[in-house]
């Protein structure tokens, strides 16, 4: 589906009348006890919020159509929403979501899925939500559930929740959890959770945690989180912590996070931060996040970071993200109050990875072209890759084509598995069918894997059922796992059965475990394993990492 023109027309000029074409904009938005969007604190498009806002577009009907993420007046991706966009179709007893990306492209969201489709009663309360691949194969989502099934209560709000398998069969996600129960305030705010196992006996999980009590502010935003048993009385997770605690400024943004134990005191996460607070200066299009102790001390986390600050650049499509140490810039009190605010308290400090700094750069179409990693004094610094610049080219739908490594803003480099650059071609159907690796000079290398070319092929649904590699000479050749070719079957689901191997010649050939043959079973949790065979079809032990998908 493609964008509305007329909320691409009010995205770019700014004087059309937001109201008259059915769109209303919010700092935030929360998915209700009835799956419905719901936004929150109005704005306008004006806004100069650092942070984004949402635009709700609704049809004639009042049914809502789309919801878009805006950064600086620019269409985004947006962690929290998923996507750049959400677009709604609504049929009679039925709702269909799409994940897309600025330019409209399906995408995966981070759940796991590019699609969900809502079936309903005739009261409009949803009764089973399916999950669907870019392609609108049924699929999992990051908790291993194919489609979850629903009691409604009172105004479509869900009292149970239940988890199917692709098949329709009753199943658990990957925390344990088959049944999941809630309960709501006056206004129809979630105000308990509890999880269940295949009996519907209460289950800890995620840390021990039996149930979760929700409190809210007078924004409907959460403001208080505690973790409870089965009764109802405070229950610590194994990290030690019983509730975290919200703070936040008059567009919703959290201002300040903490972690508490049972007792009331202060506790660190994993991170050994108890407590987090954020600025923001929507002027100059910054956030600031501070890291402190459990007695509220500006310390370092598990990055060597004590301040981090994120910035959209002025004037330009680059954002950057600046670590700070704890040492404090000694310049920084000579300064007057005005140029205080142009200037940063701490010194920039290199994360556990060596970089101080790292800025990314967009095109027009939101595509990120550029990434540069700098150290504490802005120089360029290789990262983790030994890489300090990322050049990339998109084809002209938007797909990438290349990306090229340099040590400095001229100069090529290959990074730690050998390569200088990469490229890809794509069939009509925008699916990735060749990747090339190519070396300093300009020709074909061999990766980490020993493959310099992957040609790949796709079924009808979209599915990946072949790779062949390829070495430098265009010759089919083995990878590291001593395989030239892998094949795959799926169920009707889109969901993988079978992985074979074969040699450079196209005949059957173990890899270097000796197996020939993965086939998946899925236990009655949903968790899928694949099982090996030689090309006798004998049994093997032990555990294969599948390879090519």
């Amino acid at each position: 589906m493609k964008f509305r023109i007329t909320l691409w027309l009010a995205l770019t000029a700014l004087s059309l009348d937001a109201q008259e074409q059915g769109i209303k904009y919010f700092h935030q938005f929360e998915v209700d006890g009835a799956l419905a969007y719901k936004g929150i604190i109005p704005t306008s498009l004006e806004a100069t919020s650092v942070t984004g806002i949402y635009a709700f577009q609704s049809d004639g009907k009042g049914q809502l159509e789309s919801v878009t993420f805006l950064r600086r007046g620019r269409v985004a991706r947006d962690e929290k929403l998923g996507a750049a966009r959400v677009e709604i179709i609504h049929e009679e007893n039925r709702e269909i979501r799409l994940w897309k990306d600025n330019q409209g492209r399906p995408v995966k969201n981070p759940e796991g899925f590019a699609q969900m489709q809502i079936q309903k009663n005739r009261e409009g309360f949803p009764l089973m939500a399916y999950h669907y691949d870019t392609k609108g194969n049924l699929t999992r989502d990051r908790f291993g559930v194919a489609a979850y099934g629903f009691i409604p209560g009172e105004k479509g709000l869900r009292r149970r929740s239940l988890r199917f398998d692709t098949r329709g069969n009753r199943t658990a996600d990957k925390d344990g959890v088959w049944e999941s129960s809630f309960t709501y305030d006056e206004r129809g705010r979630v105000s308990t959770t509890h999880y269940f196992d295949q009996k519907n006996n209460p289950l800890g999980v995620r840390g021990g945690v039996m149930g979760v009590l929700w409190l809210w502010d007078s924004n409907d935003q959460v403001k208080e989180i505690q973790f409870v048993d089965d009764k109802m009385q405070p229950l610590e997770n194994l990290g030690g912590i019983q509730k975290t605690v919200f703070a936040r400024d008059s567009q919703g943004r959290v201002l300040e996070k903490a972690y508490y134990n049972r007792g009331g005191v202060l506790w660190e996460d994993s991170r050994g931060l108890a407590l987090y607070r954020w600025e923001y200066d929507d002027t100059r299009s910054w956030v600031r996040e501070y890291h402190f102790d459990a007695l509220s001390q500006l310390t370092l986390d598990d990055e060597g970071v004590a301040i981090r600050k994120e910035i959209w650049l002025p004037q330009s499509l680059d954002h950057q993200v600046m670590n700070f140490g704890l040492a404090i810039n000694p310049l920084y009190e000579t300064l007057t109050p005005q140029q205080k605010l142009l200037e940063d308290r701490y010194l920039l400090k290199e994360d556990i990875r060596g970089v101080a700094v790292y800025r990314r750069t967009y095109d027009e179409k939101d595509h990120p072209v550029e990434d540069k990693t700098f150290d504490g004094d802005f120089a360029l610094v290789e990262d983790a890759q030994g890489v300090s610049l990322y050049r990339r080219s998109y084809t002209s739908e938007g797909l990438l084509e290349e990306v090229a490594y340099f040590g400095n803003f001229s100069q090529a480099v290959e990074n730690l598995e050998g390569l200088a650059k990469k490229r890809w071609d794509y069939d009509m159907a925008g699916q990735a069918v060749r990747e090339y690796n190519f070396g300093l000079d300009g020709s074909l290398k061999e990766d980490k894997n020993g493959v310099a070319t992957y040609d790949w092929k796709y079924n009808e649904k979209g599915l990946k059922i072949q790779q062949t590699n390829l070495g430098v000479f265009a010759q089919v050749k083995e990878d590291k796992n001593g395989v030239a070719l892998y094949r795959w079957t799926y169920d009707k689901f889109g969901e993988v059965l079978e992985q074979t191997h074969f040699g450079m010649d196209g005949r059957p050939t173990e890899d270097i475990t000796g197996a020939f043959l993965l086939k998946w079973e899925t236990d009655e949790y949903g968790r899928r394993t694949p099982l090996r065979f030689d090309t006798q079809g004998n049994p093997l032990t032990g555990t294969s990492n599948p390879s090519g998908l």
